[in-house]
């Protein structure tokens, strides 16, 4: 068995009486199924690691306690209503047995050794740009140059920040202020770059 973390000894601690030993025997059931696992307490809750990655964590609640597989293809039907893949757990005869769980971390540590095709990259299509703001951009050479200087992202960060302005008097607000700080080289997060 892996080095355990303290910090889920004093989570089953402090968990009801009625959920100590369903934790403590998941945990058992989880590390007896690869000794590999690092772990931790991720978002509160005692969680189980594989080469870094979530694998696993398990839960205690106020009536009920769950197990959730990050891998939810590896587990297959999930139990309804519950946050998990085994419904609200509350027994120990309702627990899945060590069996199950080792071959739902096996089939989850053999998903994550073959990593998943990547997918391919779509760029969103850029907005029509508005014929005021290419009039004004056409009046204004330095904030033309701007615009063109930017990367495609950028330039349709101020497009769409124009187009979706619903009023026409915003709309025009938007698009002189979009000139001055295009004149200046700036995108449009520019205030939120450190």
């Amino acid at each position: 068995m892996t080095e355990l973390d303290p910090r889920v000894d004093a989570y089953i601690a402090a968990a009801a009486p009625f959920a100590q030993p369903l934790l403590a025997i998941l945990r058992e059931r989880l590390h007896a199924a690869s000794p590999a696992f690092v772990e931790t307490i991720r978002w509160g809750m005692p969680t189980l690691l594989h080469e870094g990655r979530i694998l696993a964590h398990v839960a205690a609640f106020n009536r009920h306690v769950a197990l959730v597989f990050r891998d939810a293809e590896a587990v297959g039907e999930a139990a309804p209503g519950a946050m998990g893949q085994f419904g609200r757990l509350t027994r120990v005869e309702e627990l899945p047995d060590a069996a199950t769980i080792a071959a739902i971390v096996q089939r989850s540590i053999a998903r994550i050794a073959t990593p998943a095709p990547p997918r391919p990259r779509t760029p969103r299509a850029m907005p029509a740009l508005p014929d005021a703001f290419a009039a004004a951009l056409r009046a204004q050479p330095a904030a033309q140059a701007g615009f063109d200087a930017l990367a495609p992202g950028q330039r349709r960060d101020y497009v769409e920040w124009i187009v979706d302005a619903r009023r026409e008097d915003t709309r025009q607000r938007r698009i002189v202020q979009a000139l001055e700080w295009l004149a200046q080289g700036l995108p449009r997060d520019w205030k939120y770059r450190r």
